[in-house]
């Protein structure tokens, strides 16, 4: 890796895996270009990889199979198929009215996320399991 890709590492922190797959990505983008990439492309190329290891749980998740309040989740993903009691956002949107999952049964591997890049806040399984990403 060139000395501007470590100085940038370095400024991140890289520690863990999702790091160390930012530094191969980055070290393969330099290798591909003829005089590497520039600092300001690392950057932006970092900052891209830092949005998608986000949304796949990078800030973390959590196994919700009771009552949650008061959480910020960016999307549920169904571990078990789930009915809910309540489901509301971050501007306490009734979710099951807004998605029209009132009284329905949604199947295990199926993603849920609020309108308009809202949170969910609060989650009632009232039978089921979701994984709440963070």
């Amino acid at each position: 890796m060139g000395a501007k890709s470590d100085k940038l590492m370095d400024s991140y922190g890289v520690h863990s895996n999702s790091d160390k797959l930012k530094i191969w990505i980055i070290k393969y983008l330099e290798d591909m270009s003829s005089g590497g990439i520039s600092l300001a492309t690392e950057v932006t190329l970092l900052d891209l990889l830092n949005k998608v290891d986000d949304s796949l749980g990078g800030n973390g998740t959590e196994y919700i199979n009771s009552a949650v309040t008061g959480k910020a989740y960016k999307y549920l993903v169904v571990n078990e198929d789930v009915v809910f009691s309540h489901l509301e956002d971050d501007a306490s949107v009734d979710l099951l009215v807004n998605l029209n999952i009132t009284t329905n049964t949604i199947s295990k591997g199926m993603v849920i996320r609020a309108n308009n890049g809202k949170l969910i806040q609060e989650v009632t399984p009232s039978s089921g399991s979701v994984i709440g990403v963070l």
